[in-house]
């Protein structure tokens, strides 16, 4: 098995992680997961904070890896379904941003369902000061569904900060139809049980 498939399933199961943790109002629209072939794989997704600030879902499966398992290795990948993002200063965000944080957590490689082009306007090019390589997803579905999940930030902007639980009940058939339509509720089951974060 080929490493872009393997993170292309890894990436459909932070997917299908995201859709059944849709509900929950502290829930964004993120997920991501943290591949280290030493340990089996972590996952989260971007989580509201008391502040009401968002702690982003790479901050937050980084968190959860180290809880489990001490510092990622130097083989570790990190699959995102949105790519990292750059802005220094942001309101909405609990931490520095994400690509800063994996420079320092030293990731050289990360995997993304799609390149967000406000936090990357060059795409790719934009993260290599960050030192990591950025591979995109050539999941038909995955694709599919990450492209959705990015448009939300453009079509609703700071409304994602004050009104998620409305744009998620507005959006959630057509962001997952593709998946749901494909991969029906049997992996559903599958990852509500491993996540513990059923909604």
């Amino acid at each position: 098995m080929s490493n872009q498939i393997h993170a292309d399933d890894v990436l459909l199961q932070a997917i299908l992680l995201l859709r059944d943790t849709w509900e929950n109002p502290e829930v964004g629209i993120v997920a991501a997961a943290i591949v280290d072939p030493r340990f089996e794989p972590v996952f989260g997704v971007s989580l509201r904070t008391p502040s009401r600030r968002w702690l982003h879902a790479e901050r937050n499966v980084l968190q959860e890896f180290e809880n489990r398992y001490g510092v990622p290795g130097q083989n570790a990948l990190m699959i995102t379904t949105l790519s990292p993002c750059t802005k220094v200063n942001s309101l909405s965000r609990a931490g520095k941003p994400c690509a800063q944080l994996l420079m320092e957590k030293r990731f050289r490689r990360v995997h993304t369902g799609c390149i967000d082009l406000c936090a990357a306007p060059r795409g790719d090019m934009d993260y290599r000061p960050y030192g990591f390589e950025l591979s995109l997803t050539d999941h038909p579905v995955c694709k599919r569904i990450c492209d959705i999940l990015c448009g939300l930030f453009s079509c609703y902007g700071q409304r994602i900060n004050s009104d998620i639980e409305r744009i998620k009940a507005d959006t959630r058939d057509s962001v997952f139809a593709a998946l749901d339509n494909i991969y029906g509720r049997l992996e559903r089951d599958v990852v509500k049980k491993r996540s513990g974060l059923g909604g």
